[in-house]
């Protein structure tokens, strides 16, 4: 089985919006976009991501490469 690996992506997103919140935690960053709808669509990409990675796993299960 086939190691997971973490996306770059999304820890760059959390590690920003964690510094954003250390700033203010109600922060308007500017066309809609607040801290809490940033981290709910950091949620939605990760949870995206979650669901490819086990699709790919029931994949690779599905086929005996030994």
């Amino acid at each position: 089985m086939k190691t997971r690996r973490k996306s770059v992506a999304i820890i760059a997103a959390q590690d920003r919006l964690s510094g954003l919140m250390n700033i203010d935690p109600t922060i308007d960053l500017g066309n809609g976009l607040s801290a809490q709808l940033y981290q709910a669509k950091i949620d939605h990409t990760f949870g995206k991501l979650n669901a490819y990675v086990n699709a790919v796993a029931k994949a690779d299960a599905a086929f005996d490469f030994n």
